[in-house]
């Protein structure tokens, strides 16, 4: 049973807001774009991940997708959990092609890829670390005390996996094998941990305590704010900017008209800057000629907000829907 979904990370829409609102000859644009391939690609691996998830018997195990969570100090973020009654699984889902080396001496993980060697983080220290802070999860929530083990999953099953011990195989897995882990762990654990009521306290807890990190992709890729393109998009010519006239956004460029075009603008904003938007912030982004056509326009999108009319701040939500 999924207690949680999968959702899109938010990284990559913040990339995709980021590049559309940047010169097409911008100097970051090769590593935006690089950094945006890698991330969609580790999304599509952990998708295909999910199908040999949905071959467990639903009313046996509880699925959380993506959860971040406090460990009293830190976040940190779980790729998928599996919580039974007997023990709970964590998995870090990997989808890296080439061929992959795991040297257990130096904890290193190197991968061959086109005859060239890089030096990558070594999953297997990372899912262990979420393993540690997870137990530190539950000591803060008072959940009663239960086996958790841990798994780095490869999700292309083109990927080669050596390792210069053979320890190694029992912590890196493929997709293909998770029903059959799933069940030696079944036979593995036998004795009850969490009754049914400890089970609903501790899901209810992890959706809870989940937590979703906002990128600062200006900060994280230096980039001046001043660099960044303003004004509403045509949805049809992708010009920049378009004019409010009459009520509707009108494109000089190639004549098309739109009355919503600026909410996908506002929600670029949102990705880009931050969620947190006054009525001046969104007429000098948007180009709208007057501080009330700029009210009309957030009060229109039922916002919510906080402080008086002359100094009220409003908060767009990151969600398609806005």
């Amino acid at each position: 049973m999924i207690k949680k979904e999968r959702t899109r990370p938010l990284i990559i829409d913040c990339l995709e807001a980021l590049i559309s609102r940047l010169p097409s000859n911008h100097p970051k644009i090769p590593l935006l774009e690089s950094d945006l391939t890698k991330y969609k690609k580790g999304h599509r691996g952990e998708k295909a991940n999910d199908y040999y998830l949905n071959l467990l018997p639903k009313k046996d195990y509880y699925i959380f997708h993506g959860l971040r969570l406090p460990d009293g100090e830190n976040f940190f973020q779980i790729d998928t959990l599996i919580a039974t009654p007997y023990f709970i699984l964590i998995s870090e889902v990997k989808n890296i092609s080439g061929t992959l080396t795991f040297e257990v001496d130096s904890k290193q993980m190197i991968r061959k890829l086109n005859e060239e060697e890089e030096g990558m983080l070594n999953p297997i220290l990372q899912v262990e670390r979420h393993k540690l802070q997870l137990m530190r999860f539950f000591q803060l929530y008072k959940i009663p005390k239960i086996p958790i083990e841990s798994l780095v999953i490869i999700s292309d099953p083109r990927t080669i996996t050596k390792a210069s011990n053979p320890s190694v195989y029992k912590k890196v897995k493929q997709s293909a094998d998770i029903p059959f882990i799933i069940e030696k762990l079944s036979q593995k654990y036998s004795k009850v941990c969490l009754s049914p009521k400890d089970l609903n306290r501790m899901t209810k807890q992890l959706i809870k305590s989940h937590t979703v990190k906002i990128p600062e992709v200006l900060k994280k890729y230096s980039i001046e704010v001043s660099e960044i393109l303003t004004g509403v998009q045509c949805l049809e010519c992708g010009s920049l900017p378009m004019e409010r006239v009459e009520g509707k956004w009108f494109c000089r460029q190639c004549g098309a008209k739109s009355r919503h075009a600026h909410v996908k603008a506002i929600r670029e904003y949102a990705l880009i800057f931050g969620q947190s938007i006054t009525n001046k912030q969104l007429r000098n982004f948007l180009h709208t000629p007057s501080s009330s056509i700029s009210k009309k326009i957030l009060t229109s999108m039922n916002l919510e907000y906080h402080g008086t009319t002359k100094d009220r701040v409003y908060m767009i939500p990151l969600n398609e829907g806005i």
